[in-house]
């Protein structure tokens, strides 16, 4: 949802001369007709040399990533650290359970088996409005819904680079569960602290609103409100892959 002031974020990064670099993948958007995937290690390549040049600056950058978003956080940091390139200073994690979950403990069900009206209530599930399953609007939304739902339905991890002690990554964490999210709860958010070295500073912080609060403007200010006040001090630019 758009506003006419500069959200947190960005103000955040005006302020301190750094960048927003937000990701927008084909087949939404104003590349709504470019092929979708439905794997998300092919996203990270691809994205990859758009953002490596810039990480090999001498700059802290944090990423973000939210829902499906934290998984393609995860795999896109795996790539850098298999490829060399300095690790974020942060990844802010929300509203997904660490990749490493077993597939019998997902909160979701598999979209695939589900013909029309069960994928509708799947989606409820995740706290979709109700005006996406009206005629035309579901006509052009189901199938990219289909596509972004196999994303994390056929994901199948691996974990972090063997290089990296213990297998961690060296990136501080941070995430953050809503108080109205049916699907994903503090107990999955808490699994990703098995993924940083940094485990003392780990942190994991309640936010009001549903899986969807970008799209309630008070609440959407309140989580970048909350993502702000735990960032590094060396913070400048942030990446985010929501």
């Amino acid at each position: 949802m758009r506003t006419q002031e500069d959200n947190p974020f960005v103000a955040h990064c005006k302020s301190k001369g750094g960048q927003l670099l937000a990701c927008e993948l084909p087949g939404r958007e104003s590349r709504r007709n470019e092929p979708r995937e439905r794997k998300l290690r092919p996203y990270c390549e691809a994205l990859f040399p758009v953002l490596a040049p810039l990480l090999q600056e001498d700059v802290p950058y944090v990423i973000v990533g939210h829902s499906m978003g934290t998984w393609m956080t995860y795999e896109f940091t795996k790539l850098l650290a298999e490829k060399g390139i300095p690790l974020p200073k942060q990844l802010v994690i929300s509203g997904f359970p660490a990749p490493s979950i077993p597939v019998k403990d997902r909160p979701w069900s598999k979209n695939v088996p589900m013909d029309d009206p069960a994928f509708m209530d799947e989606c409820r599930g995740w706290n979709v409005n109700e005006i996406v399953f009206q005629g035309a609007n579901w006509k052009t939304f189901s199938p990219m819904m289909r596509d972004d739902f196999t994303l994390f339905d056929e994901y199948e991890y691996t974990p972090p680079p063997a290089f990296l002690k213990k297998g961690e990554l060296p990136v501080k964490i941070t995430t953050r569960y809503f108080t109205d999210d049916k699907r994903c709860k503090k107990e999955h958010l808490m699994m990703w602290q098995a993924f940083t070295s940094e485990k003392v500073s780990f942190s994991c912080e309640e936010c009001e609103g549903n899986h969807l609060f970008f799209y309630d403007v008070p609440a959407r200010a309140k989580y970048m409100e909350s993502v702000l006040s735990k960032l590094p001090a060396e913070f400048a630019p942030t990446v985010s892959l929501s």
